[in-house]
């Protein structure tokens, strides 16, 4: 039996600069199954950039300046080689007020795990409407640590940063939830794009990026995405 793909997976792009990322959830609508996670895992540097199939799941992605233009990749299951499926970009952006991704998955993949490790639950999942107050509990699932990984608020979505890419692009963000580490760091590298919930299990934003003194943590405030496409698959309030 191939193992569910779920949000415990990590999106894996292989190229000339390797990407990778969380899945923050996975969703079913209809006979369509949805992967929302973080825009610049999916959107690479250079278009010709190649990408090649990895152990984890790989995202398709469609190119800046290329709007019409979708590139299809496999998705492969980390313990069945051969039981994939593929990955197709339905949206993605990456702008100083977003950096999210949508991506439906095709045939060929039958075993999906729709609950999320943070959750519990399956989605779509309540979103929490008001800013999270000042030194406020949130949480994060870390796919590359296997654990939930628990911060304090530092700044209720008021952190204009500038952000050092894994490509090495910078990039310029506004108005993001900065989050400071309690114990462990509260983000890895390949933790952009998980889920972020607060005490009463509410979507509270999906997790961008870290300092460069690894002990804050960023965070896109859920909110950004209440007027994009298919978020209403899965956040409960966005419907």
């Amino acid at each position: 039996m191939p193992e569910r793909l779920s949000a415990r997976d990590v999106v894996s792009v292989q190229g000339e600069v390797p990407r990778r990322g969380a899945i923050t959830a996975i969703v079913k609508r209809g006979n369509e199954v949805l992967v929302l996670t973080c825009g610049h895992v999916a959107i690479p540097a250079r278009a010709k950039e190649p990408m090649l199939a990895s152990k984890k799941p790989m995202l398709a992605s469609r190119f800046p300046g290329e709007a019409s233009e979708v590139s299809v990749l496999s998705v492969c299951e980390r313990t069945a080689p051969g039981g994939g499926a593929s990955l197709v970009l339905k949206d993605a952006e990456l702008t100083g007020s977003r950096d999210i991704a949508i991506a439906s998955i095709g045939g060929g993949h039958a075993a999906f795990d729709f609950s999320h490790p943070a959750m519990e639950t399956k989605g779509p999942f309540e979103v929490r409407s008001e800013d999270c107050p000042t030194d406020s509990k949130v949480f994060q699932w870390s796919p590359t640590r296997d654990a939930l990984i628990g911060g304090r608020v530092a700044s209720p979505a008021r952190a204009s940063v500038s952000l050092v890419l894994p490509d090495g692009r910078a990039q310029a963000y506004e108005r993001l939830i900065a989050v400071r580490s309690v114990g462990p760091a509260f983000s890895a590298p390949g933790d952009s794009g998980s889920l972020v919930i607060d005490e009463d299990y509410r979507a509270v934003g999906v997790l961008i990026g870290l300092s460069t003194d690894e002990f804050t943590a960023y965070v896109l405030p859920i909110s950004r995405l209440q007027d994009w496409p298919d978020a209403g698959a899965f956040f409960r309030s966005f419907s």
